[in-house]
């Protein structure tokens, strides 16, 4: 009875409001409300294909067709990298946490990148491995300045992963085993942990959560600041990392060669098995 009741009334405000030369869309507005997806993680594949994987371990396919290596989640935006072969041009495509398409942001001509970070005012550092180097860009994808990682390139395809916080890029690593700090406002580099002791080829994924650096290796996850010490937090059974991401005192690592997703309690270094099954993950986001 209510509801016929508020039907009735509705259409003799908007008989009213026409008769009146008014709009009814001002009176019975429509409305669309867009849910927020629950706490979750993002799984890259080298299919290109983004899997949400619930914190109950349920996977859903949401993207396909993305440029498998590079991948972030930020601001509630999934953010993917893409390479168009006809063209040899590179972009940043950004979707929403249920997989539509919002915005295509191309990259400058000549501009490449085996991984990015988002930045603070819209642009984009995109990580150069092969040249050595981080390209900043705007929002549009513009060139704005460029930093070298090393002084002279070596020619080695090092892995690459930044994070920003406080006015800095945070860079893993620079090809001889450090993670530099670049200044966003000046673009200047210094060596914020050199990490040349550590076990291992080379470094990996870096995650900062709560004032508190992180950072893989092949197989190991490691607590580091400013005075150049790491500390050990726990080593996967298997490796390759390629994706490292911190939720409370929780650490989850995919590796690429099992197709896995580890849970790391960061309390006592206790390792369990979260998500399997997936195709050769490349990159690791998370939303709450």
């Amino acid at each position: 009875m209510h509801n016929s009741l508020i039907v009735f009334s509705l259409l003799v405000l908007v008989a009213v409001n026409l008769a009146a030369g008014g709009a009814p869309a001002a009176l019975v507005p429509s409305v669309t409300a867009t849910l927020q997806p629950a706490p979750a993680l993002y799984v890259l594949s080298r299919s290109g294909t983004v899997t949400r994987v619930s914190l109950s371990g349920d996977k859903q396919t949401i993207i396909q067709g993305a440029f498998p290596a590079a991948f972030q989640l930020a601001n509630d935006r999934i953010y993917v990298g893409n390479y168009i072969r006809k063209s040899r041009r590179y972009q940043i495509l950004v979707y929403s946490l249920d997989g539509a398409l919002l915005q295509t942001v191309d990259i400058y001509p000549g501009g490449g990148f085996l991984n990015f970070a988002t930045l603070p005012d819209g642009g984009f550092a995109l990580l150069d491995n092969i040249g050595d180097k981080v390209y900043f860009t705007d929002a549009a994808g513009r060139l704005v300045a460029t930093t070298k990682m090393l002084r002279q390139q070596d020619n080695q395809a090092q892995n690459v992963s930044a994070i920003v916080d406080n006015g800095s890029l945070i860079l893993s690593e620079d090809g001889d085993k450090r993670v530099l700090t670049i200044d966003l406002a000046t673009h200047m580099a210094s060596i914020f942990s050199d990490l040349r002791s550590l076990p291992g080829a080379g470094l990996g994924q870096i995650a900062f959560s709560d004032g508190t650096y992180y950072l893989s290796t092949a197989d190991t996850i490691y607590t580091i600041s400013r005075t150049n010490r790491a500390k050990k937090i726990a080593r996967l059974p298997k490796g390759n990392i390629t994706g490292l991401v911190i939720s409370g005192d929780v650490a989850y690592a995919c590796v690429n060669f099992t197709g896995e997703i580890y849970k790391v309690n960061l309390g006592d270094g206790t390792i369990s098995v979260f998500a399997s099954g997936l195709d050769f993950p490349t990159g690791l986001g998370f939303s709450q």
